[in-house]
C-alpha cells in the first residue's frame, strides 16, 4: 500500500473485531512507531489456553433462546464426530459440506477432525458473540 501509493513514512490506524482486535491492539502495543492508533471492538485482552469460558457462553446464549436448540446444536456435533469415524460417513460429510477434496480421500489425522469441527463450531460461536443470523 506504502509503495503503491508512494507513502513516505505513513502511521497507520489499525482497526480489529473478536481477535482482530486483540491484533489491533497488540500492534499498537508493539510498533507505536507505525501506528497512529487502533480500534479494537470485542477485544480478548489477557489470552488464555484452554478458554472453555468462550464456548460455555456460546451454548449459555443457545440455551437462553431455546433449550431445544441447545441440545440439536450438541447432538450434531456428536454425530458429525461419529461420521468422521467411517468411511460412509465422510462421504456424507464431504457432501454435505461440500469439501474439496473429500474426507474419504485421505486418511484423517486428528488436526484435521480438529480444523473441520473448529469451522462448524466458528459458525455458532459468531452468531452468539455478535447476535445475529436468523436464530438471534
Amino acid at each position: 500500500m506504502n509503495k503503491k501509493h508512494h507513502f513516505k513514512d505513513p502511521k497507520w490506524i489499525v482497526f480489529g473485531g473478536s481477535y482482530g482486535g486483540s491484533l489491533a491492539l497488540w500492534t499498537r502495543q508493539k510498533y507505536p512507531n507505525l501506528t497512529a492508533g487502533a480500534v479494537g471492538s470485542s477485544p480478548l485482552l489477557q489470552p488464555k489456553a484452554d478458554f472453555w469460558k468462550a464456548t460455555q457462553f456460546v451454548e449459555d446464549t443457545y440455551r437462553s433462546y431455546n433449550p431445544k436448540c441447545a441440545d440439536n446444536i450438541e447432538i450434531a456435533f456428536a454425530q458429525i464426530l461419529d461420521m468422521m469415524g467411517t468411511e460412509l460417513g465422510r462421504d456424507q460429510l464431504s457432501e454435505l459440506f461440500r469439501l474439496k477434496p473429500p474426507l474419504s480421500n485421505r486418511t484423517l489425522k486428528y488436526e484435521d477432525i480438529q480444523l473441520l469441527t473448529s469451522i462448524q463450531l466458528n459458525n455458532f460461536i459468531l452468531g452468539a458473540q455478535f447476535r445475529g443470523g436468523p436464530l438471534m
